[in-house]
């Protein structure tokens, strides 16, 4: 099959009895992603909150996705984090919705139009023939451009190896940047089975690359993967029980950064009622100075409301 060249798509045949048909192959479902995503930068209303939609995103949700391609949501919650570990979008997600970043939309949106007016094309046949040469080379050239284009964002994106991450260094207080700076994987590297486990149970979707990069530090220093896994699964309960909004949730490059805060979320459980178990809970930053007084975070919550009142 030819991979030269491309096409326009006009978004109408979303009408079409064509595109109506269910159930969507996965590639049917990459391309109507394209096609829903917003074409320039503007805000949308979602609920009682104005949000600012980028270029080459959407906001939707696993379940409009799974009525609108004839699948399960399951499936669908497994496409969309398959096109993420593939890099060709990124997620933000929380109860109420799924924010969607077509990576790299202007590679498929900005290429050099290549239709001419009739004007244009008569204005050409007049030139001289060593003219018209010319601006056939400049055309094939323009196309091969477009072309490399494409494929260098294909082959940049879809190939994968086993080769080991560079360790990230981690030295004083300022630890936690440098395994932030060190990105993503390598180039043509893929996650592990084990992280992907720990990301799908996290309760914070936000720069992956960067937890990666933290989480092969933790194993360097023989942490478990088993463990550190569970911690996130606690965690995400933890979280849940407090009903802590996103904003509130630590990043998981945070949650495996030098301080290492997953360590109390290890062999945490909670009370059974609702609320943290004392015993296991993460330690109160308020009692950790001798010679002040100790605070109840709960407390000092209700004091601070009470005084804005």
């Amino acid at each position: 099959m030819s991979q030269q060249g491309w096409i326009s798509l006009y978004r109408k045949i979303q009408d079409s009895w064509l595109w109506e048909d269910k159930p969507f192959s996965k590639g049917q479902a990459w391309i109507d992603l394209i096609l829903l995503a917003s074409h320039e930068e503007k805000k949308v209303l979602v609920g009682n909150e104005l949000i600012k939609l980028e270029r080459g995103s959407l906001i939707t949700s696993e379940t409009k996705l799974a009525e609108r391609w004839g699948w399960s949501r399951k499936k669908v919650h497994d496409f969309l984090k398959l096109l993420e570990c593939e890099q060709t979008i990124t997620l933000e997600t929380n109860n109420k919705r799924t924010a969607i970043n077509i990576v790299n939309y202007s590679v498929y949106q900005d290429l050099r139009n290549s239709k001419r007016t009739a004007k244009e094309q008569q204005k050409s046949s007049e030139g001289t023939a060593k003219e018209q040469q010319k601006n056939t080379n400049n055309n094939v050239n323009n196309d091969n451009n477009d072309n490399k284009k494409i494929n260098n964002y294909i082959n940049n994106t879809c190939v994968h190896d086993d080769s080991p991450a560079e360790k990230s260094p981690e030295v004083g207080d300022g630890a936690q940047d440098d395994e932030a700076k060190a990105g993503s994987p390598g180039k043509g590297e893929t996650y592990t089975q084990e992280f992907e486990t720990f990301w799908s149970h996290y309760p914070r979707h936000k720069e992956k690359k960067k937890a990666y990069r933290v989480w092969q530090t933790r194993l360097k220093e023989k942490y478990k993967p088993e463990d550190i896994i569970k911690a996130a699964i606690n965690y995400a309960e933890y979280c849940k029980l407090n009903n802590l909004e996103e904003r509130y949730i630590k990043l998981a490059a945070t949650f495996l950064g030098p301080d290492k805060p997953f360590e109390e979320f290890i062999n945490w459980q909670n009370s059974g009622s609702g609320a943290v178990a004392k015993v296991n809970a993460p330690r109160n930053y308020f009692n950790s100075y001798g010679g002040q007084r100790k605070y109840d975070i709960k407390e000092l919550e209700k004091m601070l409301l009470s005084r804005r009142g």
